[in-house]
């Protein structure tokens, strides 16, 4: 994926990926109205709030069913919207070329699936001298959705703001809070910086993150110490490396893999069966895994996870993690084409898709 542009006034850079999938319209209606085009965006905008980093959005408007597509189109629809693996799915309206089309859309379009929800909202044609309250109870069944009583500007400006956190929302917080109390042991995370809005961004999202634990601290270390900053790496209370690295800002899909790295880095952990306990401190030889991945990567996760593991249970294990959007030499050095990328040891073997414990233990033994 292209990587966007930088914007100066810019102070941070958040991935928000919109998937948008239409019908052509550039004969309309005639042949090439009927044929589905995938276009896919990647938003960075300092308006995306934090918490919104690396969510994939799905968008599909004007279907015209009836007029342009028949049901077996609208199936090819359902089927690549779903294939997308959204977080969420948005439909903008105009679903039939007339009510009556628009209500039998929504009866027979197979189910939807994202991650956090399918929204739907009227257009013109599907409002046109017809029952939307048939419609509406159409479209309800099939997403999930209830509508609610809209909230003004005036309202939202004075309800009361977020208390503890500019970053993290009060789920995110109590789901913080909650792993950070079972932690073990103290973690330092060691910054990396050098003089770009990136690393400012790191060094804001490191500081809030630790603000929320007494187990946790910041210090910086020597950028001519490491390579493709700015870079945080988890240290023990000691000062020792736990092998543990990521390179950018682990926002989006991988907010979630960075606050388990550090749980079991910091133990006790998630429960690991003995046989791959062994298996990974069996490993003699030292191990370098570059895990190279897009924030939006709904697949990426699992073998981050996976790497991390790995490295915390056995000293000659290194786990980092680098935001590919932001290290294009590592694209081109390894030829990335999809996103996760596994990189053993410099390039001793490339690897790509999620992988479970076992498979990378398969892999490297």
């Amino acid at each position: 994926m292209k990587t966007p542009a930088k914007r100066p006034h810019t102070p941070s850079r958040l991935g928000l990926l919109m998937a948008s999938l239409r019908p052509r319209r550039w004969l309309y209606p005639i042949y090439a109205a009927r044929q589905l085009r995938l276009e896919r965006h990647e938003i960075s905008s300092a308006h995306v709030p934090r918490s919104l980093s690396g969510l994939k959005l799905a968008y599909a408007s004007d279907i015209h069913y009836g007029a342009l597509l028949d049901a077996a189109r609208v199936n090819d629809l359902a089927a690549r919207l779903n294939a997308l693996e959204a977080d969420i799915i948005l439909l903008g309206g105009d679903y039939g070329e007339d009510a009556a089309h628009s209500l039998e859309f929504w009866h027979i379009v197979p189910p939807l699936h994202a991650r956090l929800a399918v929204c739907a909202v009227i257009g013109n044609h599907d409002r046109a001298d017809g029952d939307i309250d048939a419609l509406c109870a159409a479209m309800q069944a099939r997403t999930g959705l209830r509508p609610q009583q809209p909230v003004s500007r005036a309202e939202e400006a004075a309800a009361p703001a977020e208390a503890g956190s500019t970053l993290f929302n009060g789920d995110m917080l109590s789901q913080l809070h909650t792993v950070f109390a079972r932690m073990a042991s103290p973690l330092i995370l060691r910054l990396f910086l050098d003089e770009t809005p990136l690393s400012a961004e790191l060094r804001q999202y490191m500081d809030e993150l630790a603000a929320q634990s007494g187990k946790l601290s910041v210090e910086l270390g020597d950028p001519a110490s490491a390579d493709h900053l700015p870079c945080v790496r988890v240290c023990r209370a000691d000062g020792d490396w736990t092998g543990l690295a990521f390179h950018g800002v682990p926002g989006g899909h991988e907010f979630t893999s960075f606050v388990l790295g550090l749980y079991n880095a910091a133990g006790p952990g998630q429960a690991l069966d003995e046989e791959s306990r062994n298996a990974i401190q069996a490993i003699q030889e030292t191990v370098d895994l570059q895990v190279l991945v897009s924030l939006s990567c709904t697949m990426c996760p699992d073998l981050v996870t996976a790497a991390q593991r790995l490295a915390v249970e056995n000293p000659s294990i290194t786990a980092q993690v680098y935001d590919l959007n932001h290290f294009p030499d590592l694209r081109e050095k390894y030829q990335v084409m999809s996103v996760p990328c596994l990189v053993v040891n410099s390039g001793e073997q490339v690897s790509f898709g999620k992988k479970s414990i076992r498979q990378l233990l398969e892999l490297l033994t």
